[in-house]
């Protein structure tokens, strides 16, 4: 009996390290500056917190961005339209747009103005710093106008338009696979869940279990096994537009 737990426990230990090998992704710029900025921090626990909180806060601005791309870009071809110069159009949309992106393009502005650099300088700058796709393809177009010329507005309104359904995209996808989300997060509960409403309700019911010596290392398989799964789905769900 000893040596079949030694074996489930090892096993699951296998599974575990395959599967971390498996989900384990390079991390870009961006999520590196974050690593390195959690880790001034005091304690493992306070390093993982903090490197949590700037990704999910990364994830948040992303999302903000690409729907706000969709928005501004329209409105600066308007105003080229109108006769603006670019470097005025973006920094007037800058000035009206929403956090994060206004912060972004205001900060855009500045460096055009202040640090004498031209505009695809400055785009391909953010673009770089926030790892967007819609944003480098932005920079790009600007460049190539800016050395051979071509209509800016309606190249404008083509990156408006598919940013808008990559972000219509994302949101019907996000949607579909919600429910197997719930799902998992739900049956992913239920052990721990049932273990305590036990404990509770009928005490008499575990006590051959917790009086055995096997308790330990099936709660630690069962626990393993369970975050495995978990970790697993969040991986094949997991969405990547960039």
């Amino acid at each position: 009996m000893t040596a079949l737990v030694a074996a489930i426990i090892a096993g699951a230990a296998l599974a575990c390290f395959v599967l971390a090998c498996l989900c384990r992704r390079k991390l870009a710029v961006e999520d590196e500056n974050a690593y390195r900025l959690a880790h001034d921090s005091k304690g493992p626990i306070a390093n993982r917190s903090r490197l949590l909180l700037l990704r999910r806060t990364r994830k948040s601005r992303a999302d903000a961005r690409s729907r706000q791309i969709a928005d501004v870009l329209p409105l600066a071809a308007e105003m080229l339209r109108g006769g603006s110069s670019p470097e005025n159009a973006f920094a007037t949309v800058a000035a009206s747009a929403n956090w994060p992106l206004g912060e972004e393009l205001l900060q855009v502005a500045r460096e055009v103005s202040s640090a004498n650099r031209t505009l695809a300088q400055a785009l391909g700058s953010l673009a770089q710093r926030t790892q967007d796709p819609d944003l480098d393809l932005l920079a790009s177009a600007v460049a190539v106008q800016k050395e051979g010329g071509g209509n800016l507005a309606g190249i404008l309104d083509s990156l408006a338009e598919n940013a808008q359904k990559r972000s219509e995209m994302k949101g019907h996808l996000d949607a579909i696979t919600s429910s197997a989300r719930m799902s998992a997060a739900l049956v992913g509960s239920m052990p721990p869940a049932m273990l305590a409403l036990l404990s509770i309700a009928s005490p008499a019911y575990l006590e051959d279990f917790w009086a055995s010596g096997l308790w330990a290392p099936i709660l630690l398989v069962v626990a393993v096994l369970d975050i495995s799964g978990l970790a697993l789905i969040k991986r094949l769900y997991r969405l990547d537009f960039s």
